[in-house]
């Protein structure tokens, strides 16, 4: 449900490629064979071929605005649609739990993950507003599952 599949193609490299992603993994296929990745701080770095048959490293990095960019021999290519102004204020509605302090930004971040690689797959507004909603309510009640835990053992409750 939350897998997304990426196919592009980039000047100077062999053939087509495909990104499948979800909210805590990437796999890149070049011609439909999985590449092994390498991680490089920010980066994540994988060796594919060029027309010539040689590797060379394709970085690929998630932005700000949650989508996706490749940066190969130096410059930078946007491979994935921006969301659009409805998407932004559906997606970052977990990020209100930024309030909360370091558990709350924790939360916050992995709903707005979900709720982005949701609202990429799902053309249907109604659904993405269902969605988006719904992933805020269990935010919110993880939050403070989380919040009580976390304060009862402070005070040894528990």
């Amino acid at each position: 449900m939350l897998e997304n599949t990426l196919d592009f193609k980039i000047d100077g490299i062999n053939g087509n490629l495909k990104l499948v992603y979800g909210p805590f993994s990437q796999k890149l296929y070049q011609n439909n064979q999985e590449i092994k990745r390498k991680n490089k701080g920010l980066y994540i770095v994988f060796p594919v071929q060029n027309e010539e048959g040689v590797l060379e490293d394709l970085k690929l990095s998630k932005g700000w605005n949650f989508t996706y960019k490749a940066e190969f021999r130096g410059e930078k290519i946007q491979i994935e649609n921006k969301p659009s102004t409805l998407q932004y204020i559906l997606g970052l509605i977990p990020l209100v739990l930024i309030l909360g302090g370091v558990i709350g930004v924790i939360i916050g971040l992995i709903g707005s993950t979900i709720i982005f690689n949701y609202i990429r797959q799902e053309s249907a507004l109604f659904k993405q507003i269902a969605l988006a909603l719904l992933v805020y309510i269990l935010c919110a009640i993880v939050y403070l599952l989380v919040g009580s835990v976390f304060i009862s053992l402070m005070y040894g409750i528990l």
